[in-house]
């Protein structure tokens, strides 16, 4: 396996992680009694997901710019 396969992988199982981190705890304060904190799970969770997939982008053209200029390397 090459490296840029292993990061791509790491970086896939990391954001695995983090969004089932993430969904786990959204689900916890949406059962709070208390409906402010249920509204205020979900803005943090659509910020997270934004936050996430703005990473995930980064990390893939990263990827992308390293695996081009390998070539250029050897």
């Amino acid at each position: 396996m090459t490296q840029a396969r292993t990061q791509t992988l790491m970086l896939a199982v990391t954001v695995a992680l983090v969004v089932t981190a993430a969904k786990d705890q959204l689900l916890w304060r949406l059962q709070d009694p208390d409906g402010e904190r249920g509204s205020s799970a979900l803005e943090w969770a659509i910020i997270a997901a934004i936050a996430v997939g703005v990473a995930a982008v980064v990390g893939a053209k990263v990827i992308a710019a390293v695996n081009a200029h390998s070539a250029q390397i050897k």
